[in-house]
């Protein structure tokens, strides 16, 4: 069993992420980077779409990608589009991606956060999940497969 973060917490990390994300537009100048379209589906390795959930890109500096931004996109019935602040797209270059993939919070059990895809994926530096934004992507680029998370109890 795992007590995780209620919704309120992850809506407070979420909040941070955005405000992250809108201190890094402010140091771009008044146009910012270009930004390219960045959509993708995420699922489970068994085909399960993610209903609901967050794909967050992080800046790989060991790769060169020395932004200040961080873009994000809310998962919706397996799809999601990356903003980059209150943009669509994300700059171009390589990232660390994390992605939280759980059920909606039950508010008769606010303090169970019941996963649905392994937690480690939460965690850029430990979901070893990566993408290198193109200006020309292939079909399916951005796409993720996730481990299912353990049953969990109640």
């Amino acid at each position: 069993m795992y007590r995780g973060i209620a919704r309120g917490g992850r809506n407070v990390l979420f909040g941070f992420v955005l405000g992250l994300a809108a201190l890094g537009m402010s140091s771009c100048g008044p146009s910012g980077p270009k930004l390219v379209p960045v959509q993708g589906k995420v699922n489970l390795t068994d085909g399960t779409l993610i209903t609901y959930g967050h794909v967050v890109l992080y800046p790989d500096t060991s790769k060169g990608n020395n932004s200040k931004d961080i873009s994000q996109g809310t998962i919706r019935d397996g799809s999601y589009s990356i903003q980059t602040g209150a943009k669509q797209g994300a700059p171009l270059g390589a990232y660390k991606v994390g992605i939280e993939a759980a059920k909606e919070v039950d508010p008769n059990n606010p303090y169970f956060t019941e996963w649905l895809a392994d937690e480690k994926y939460v965690d850029p530096n430990r979901s070893g999940l990566t993408m290198e934004v193109v200006e020309n992507p292939e079909p399916n680029r951005y796409d993720f497969k996730l481990t299912p998370h353990a049953p969990q109890k109640k």
